[in-house]
């Protein structure tokens, strides 16, 4: 599990390649994914990255404030899925300021966290089912390291 100040400089490092990855408009479709078979281009990786941010931080902060459990749900896909698809609805600069904006709450709750909070233990619900973890794992996981691989997605259809 990565401490309070590595996550702030990787969350930092992650939002710096996204936003000097050039412009491309919605641009070609990368690769399947393979876990999920998805292929993305440009305006869904933002558009995704814009949405999961202020997403994981609200279930982040839910924990903090006393739940047990995070994870997505069936609303919680169906705005994932709204995110992916805005990235053909919406200008790149507005989708960009969308991703700032999130990586901006990302920074803030991390800011406010203690090393203690990394170490609690919460269930992670997701579609195949749960695990327990900590919860600096799971911000790890679902919020920096995310990003990182939206960034290095990002970079790729470049």
């Amino acid at each position: 599990m990565s401490d309070l100040p590595d996550l702030k400089r990787r969350l930092r490092a992650a939002h710096d390649q996204i936003q000097s990855a050039p412009e491309t408009g919605p641009g070609v479709y990368g690769a399947p994914d393979p876990k999920t078979g998805e292929r993305w281009n440009a305006g869904n990786v933002l558009g995704h990255a814009a949405e999961m941010m202020p997403f994981w931080v609200d279930q982040v902060r839910g924990v903090l404030a006393g739940r047990k459990e995070l994870g997505r749900g069936v609303e919680g896909y169906e705005r994932r899925q709204q995110g992916i698809e805005s990235g053909a609805t919406l200008g790149e600069q507005e989708l960009r300021i969308r991703v700032e904006a999130g990586v901006s709450l990302a920074a803030i709750l991390l800011d406010e966290m203690s090393a203690a909070d990394l170490g609690r233990r919460v269930t992670y619900r997701r579609r195949d089912g749960s695990e327990e973890a900590t919860l600096g794992d799971l911000v790890d996981q679902l919020i920096v390291g995310h990003l990182e691989e939206h960034a290095k997605q990002l970079a790729e259809l470049s």
